[in-house]
């Protein structure tokens, strides 16, 4: 059976939780998976700051576009590797643009 994605599951990294718009998917070049931990200060106040990290360090997966300039932009968060991995598989698939280590560089 297929993996089932509510725009919850694919883009809660997203402005308004929605999907990119053309323009902006028109600057994606690979999608990238990889895990993240919470790195925020104790002192700090209003939000989280996470950072990439090993898998055996990770409190979460990230799923991020590569941009034609180089830089990455974070679509979704997971919970698990393989559920980042499913989301990214079926955003390939739905955007037509490849996974890091497909078709080439």
């Amino acid at each position: 059976m297929a993996d089932t994605f509510t725009d919850a599951d694919l883009f809660n990294c997203c402005y308004d939780g929605k999907e990119p718009a053309t323009e902006e998917l028109r600057h994606y070049r690979r999608l990238v998976v990889g895990g993240v931990r919470d790195d925020t200060a104790p002192e700090e106040e209003g939000g989280t700051y996470f950072v990439p990290c090993s898998d055996d360090l990770a409190e979460m997966w990230t799923v991020y576009a590569r941009l034609s300039d180089g830089e990455f932009w974070a679509i979704t968060d997971a919970a698990t590797r393989e559920r980042a991995e499913a989301i990214a598989k079926h955003l390939s698939a739905r955007w037509h643009i490849p996974m890091e280590g497909e078709g080439g560089a």
